[in-house]
């Protein structure tokens, strides 16, 4: 999918649609294994996350070059993504994991609801400063289009 979008110049747009697909998969993932286990759509919704989360992944990776004004730091900022992001994956499950395993299908549904809301309100305040706050569309030639935010 990312080189789709890359290709169309469209990068953003790719990020917002593989981070969305990814959350439904997540969110049917927690309720079937909250409220319904049916392994056969467990397995799908397993895949489903997997591949819209790993794009979307690569084009996070990416689109961390944008933020910085030289090529040449191009690199630590896409590591720092990485670490930032490693942190969460290493903290979260410590500190939540227990809650979710103490509860019931409901709680544990209210949990993992507590944290993708928190995630969403946190994220319109991730911005770069100086940065425009956004990925810079492209057009098939490599130049900026319109409005990036």
């Amino acid at each position: 999918m990312p080189p789709v979008f890359e290709r169309l110049g469209r990068v953003r747009a790719g990020m917002l649609l593989t981070s969305a697909l990814s959350a439904v998969s997540a969110s049917t993932i927690s309720y079937l294994l909250g409220l319904r286990p049916l392994l056969a759509l467990l397995i799908a919704f397993f895949f489903l996350y997997g591949f819209f989360g790993n794009s979307y992944w690569s084009m996070a990776m990416t689109s961390t070059t944008y933020y910085s004004d030289d090529p040449a730091r191009a690199g630590l900022a896409t590591s720092m993504y990485s670490v930032a992001t490693n942190v969460g994956v290493a903290l979260i499950p410590v500190f939540f994991g227990p809650l979710v395993i103490s509860g019931g299908g409901a709680f544990q549904l209210a949990v993992l609801a507590v944290l993708f809301a928190a995630g969403v309100a946190v994220s319109p305040f991730l911005k770069l400063a100086g940065s425009g706050g956004g990925v810079p569309e492209k057009g098939p030639g490599g130049e900026p289009v319109g409005d990036s935010r």
